[in-house]
């Protein structure tokens, strides 16, 4: 997948923070430093987005 922070305009902190609640989930292999968002977890970010911009609680409602 491209950048997910800057594809959705969020900062790789609130993407770990995310992760950190369980919400998403994300892979990385030795060789490479960054983060990946399979095509699932790029769906769950975007509910969660659409969620946050309805000022609806994440956390009641995934």
């Amino acid at each position: 997948m491209a950048n997910v922070s800057s594809k959705y305009d969020i900062t790789a902190r609130t993407l770990r923070y995310y992760e950190d609640m369980g919400l998403l989930y994300s892979t990385r292999s030795d060789d490479y430093a960054y983060r990946m968002y399979d095509k699932n977890a790029v769906r769950r970010l975007e509910q969660i987005l659409i969620l946050r911009k309805l000022n609806i609680s994440i956390k009641l409602t995934l």
